[in-house]
């Protein structure tokens, strides 16, 4: 049996034709021989005669009711098209015939929808004629589970408005821009930072040695004060406390029982009632006046005068002066205090020093030096080198007011004023 497709063309089967009474295949049929009749039917119709034809060759073109021997008592025929044409409920043709004396073995063509021989997609025009996975062919799934319904949803995604908006993003759009830029930046500027990082690293490194440097330089000089300077401050705190401790703690126990009893026998003779002169450094211009124990131990003391620092007062009463450091006491507190008096010596000579321009500045209870209210600065009218300056009552304000007098070509002078209340 074989298979054609319906509305085929110039279609042609093999028939076999035997001797009918020994069964020897017949060879010598040809399209004229004698009692030859041909036909064919299709399904549902009537038999149909063929009008047979020679052929000249067995590769000769179709020709309708073309007949020819192959051999062995086989033979090419060729169908009329009406043999295998088209028609609803037509499955199949056969195809026999009839020589004189002779059997002719037919044959039955099944007529199919499609095209056996068609060895892409058998003719059927709803498959791509194609090898599957090829171009225009059926795809395909290499790992199994293609979802066509959910490729068909992801691709109605892809609209007119966003395949615009993409295409503004691509050939010279937005992303084009962008994609420029980091490639710019790729090339140029990140080597350029790359570049800066590098020599910051060096710096680094440099700085690094030189703080390893200085580090090992302060452990060697912490070590120096281990080894050297600490075992010689601990000596001398070993000195001071085995040795000087003691003797100043006799010394003031000595002051002590002076203080009380015998104070007159700690001064020289020549220091009660008398007067020595001196300059600073040595024992003489000293003025004491009329100093006596007992004016020490009176209610009120006797004044102590003299040109040491130009001091002057009472003792528990005013002390002004200039050299070093002097104290005043007894001065109010928060309360102005007119005309205070102070002596500017020469650098050199250390003398009393006249026609000078002092700077007055005072600091309160340890705070920064300040020109504060003080006023009218001047010379005392006798030019012997003192000076006076007023005080005003924010100038006073403080339990420990020192008082700072600076001038060219002076030593500095520094006087305490300790207040009350």
């Amino acid at each position: 049996m074989r298979r054609i497709q319906r509305g085929s063309t110039d279609q042609s089967v093999v028939l076999r034709i035997i001797d009918e009474s020994t069964g020897i295949p017949e060879t010598g049929v040809l399209w004229n021989t004698a009692g030859i009749d041909l036909w064919y039917r299709r399904e549902g119709a009537t038999k149909t005669s063929i009008v047979e034809a020679t052929l000249a060759t067995l590769d000769a073109a179709h020709a309708d009711g073309g007949f020819l021997a192959i051999g062995d008592g086989y033979y090419r025929l060729d169908l009329p098209d009406a043999a295998v044409a088209t028609a609803a409920g037509v499955n199949g043709v056969m195809v026999g015939g009839a020589v004189t004396g002779m059997i002719v073995l037919g044959c039955y063509v099944e007529l199919t929808a499609y095209n056996p021989y068609d060895a892409m997609r058998a003719g059927l025009t709803a498959l791509p004629n194609a090898a599957a996975d090829a171009a225009g062919g059926l795809p395909i799934s290499d790992a199994g589970g293609l979802d066509i319904d959910a490729k068909l949803a992801n691709t109605n995604e892809v609209t007119a408005a966003r395949m615009g908006a993409l295409t503004d993003w691509i050939n010279g759009g937005r992303l084009d821009a962008i994609l420029d830029i980091i490639a710019a930046d790729t090339t140029t500027d990140i080597p350029a930072v790359i570049a800066a990082l590098d020599a910051l690293i060096d710096t680094v490194k440099a700085d690094t040695a030189d703080i390893h440097t200085d580090v090992g330089t302060a452990i060697t000089a912490i070590g120096d004060v281990h080894a050297a300077d600490l075992p010689a401050v601990m000596t001398m705190l070993t000195d001071i406390h085995g040795t000087d401790l003691p003797a100043v703690k006799a010394d003031t126990a000595a002051i002590l029982t002076d203080t009380g009893t015998t104070l007159d026998g700690r001064i020289p003779a020549a220091l009660v009632g008398g007067r020595i002169d001196a300059n600073v450094g040595s024992q003489s211009n000293i003025d004491f006046g009329t100093l006596q124990k007992a004016s020490l131990n009176a209610a009120t003391p006797a004044n102590i005068a003299g040109s040491v620092g130009s001091v002057a007062g009472n003792i528990g009463g005013n002390v002004i002066g200039s050299v070093g450091s002097v104290v005043s006491l007894g001065l109010k507190k928060n309360t102005a205090l007119a005309k205070f008096s102070f002596v500017m010596t020469d650098i050199t000579t250390h003398a009393p020093k006249p026609g000078v321009t002092p700077t007055c500045t005072r600091s309160i209870d340890g705070g920064a030096f300040s020109a504060g209210t003080m006023a009218n600065i001047t010379e005392q009218v006798d030019a012997v080198g003192v000076y006076l300056v007023d005080l005003g009552a924010g100038d006073m304000n403080g339990n420990v007011i020192t008082f700072r007098a600076t001038a060219a070509g002076c030593d500095d002078t520094i006087v305490e004023l300790v207040t009350h209340p």
